[in-house]
């Protein structure tokens, strides 16, 4: 029942008890996190426990600041538990290497991480010139990056960059490697990707379709390769670039950003409320990358599979 007939755990139950204790996890940290900081703003009087639920709605100030610092805190841990939790999992419960889930040495995996980088900025930089150029959108002014605000978005972004393709591409397709399914192993964590992004503000099922393809080529890239690195470094720099840099929403998100954006048309180009990803060019563009992506790994000769 638990295992197959070669003697390992089934890939279900693997998934079942990696998301189990990833909530946990999360639950855990949650409830401590809130003790303490019951605690410490009991102790200082700097804040109270709904101030700090409530902090990303409230006027920047000395004391403001102070609740920044600590959700800014909170929320950088969360992303540490995204991460670690799968690698826990995995070595504890799976007892396989890390290069089952995608983590090869950075040695091994820096060109692919640079080229994820590089795919990531260009991809997003075509969206930007063609709504810009087309004058759906318009400068209202170029802002200084120099700000805690800033700084922690990019943080956030790098984490989250790491956390979601280790979960969701690293931890599903490593598990999913068992059932020999080549379909179910891409596919599979491309629709978990869309289905992560649910509750965001403006989603849409052109969002989701998006999403999804994304996640297809995020996907592709690692059957094809067998690490991560290329995923990852592409996560990082389209939401930078998207949020940070050109001032678009990031699926639904508003972050602090260099250039502050008027969009002038909210359409099926611009994406409406959830941002670019909500629009038919992230579809064009993710069409590409996925044939970039087939195009990059012509000559691997990895087997997912069988590896």
């Amino acid at each position: 029942m638990f295992k197959s007939q070669d003697g390992k755990l089934r890939s279900g139950w693997i998934l079942m008890l990696g998301f189990c204790i990833l909530l946990i996890s999360l639950v855990g940290l949650t409830s401590i996190l809130e003790l303490v900081y019951a605690v410490v703003g009991s102790i200082t009087g700097w804040f109270t426990l709904n101030e700090l639920m409530n902090v990303l709605n409230s006027d920047v100030s000395q004391q403001r600041f102070i609740l920044k610092i600590f959700y800014y805190l909170s929320a950088v841990i969360q992303e540490f538990v995204l991460i670690f939790a799968p690698i826990f999992s995995w070595r504890h419960f799976v007892k396989e290497p890390l290069t089952k889930i995608g983590l090869v040495s950075w040695k091994e995996g820096k060109k692919d991480f640079v080229v994820g980088l590089l795919m990531g900025t260009v991809a997003m930089s075509i969206i930007f010139i063609f709504l810009f150029v087309t004058k759906r959108v318009t400068i209202r002014s170029i802002q200084s990056p120099v700000s805690w605000n800033f700084l922690f978005y990019i943080i956030m972004f790098v984490a989250v960059g790491f956390a979601e393709e280790i979960l969701s591409r690293g931890f599903v397709m490593g598990a999913l490697r068992r059932s020999k399914n080549k379909w179910c192993i891409m596919s599979a964590p491309a629709i978990i990707f869309g289905v992560l992004h649910l509750g965001n503000n403006g989603v849409s099922w052109a969002a989701m379709i998006n999403l999804i393809l994304i996640g297809f080529a995020f996907s592709l890239a690692f059957y094809k390769s067998g690490n991560i690195w290329l995923p990852i470094g592409c996560h990082i720099t389209w939401n930078i670039f998207q949020g940070c840099i050109y001032g678009f929403l990031v699926s639904g998100i508003e972050t602090p950003t260099v250039i502050n954006l008027a969009v002038k048309r909210k359409d099926i180009f611009t994406g409406g409320n959830f941002g670019p990803e909500g629009g038919i060019l992230v579809t064009i563009i993710s069409i590409v990358m996925l044939l970039f992506v087939q195009f990059y790994y012509r000559k691997s000769v990895k087997n997912f599979i069988e590896e």
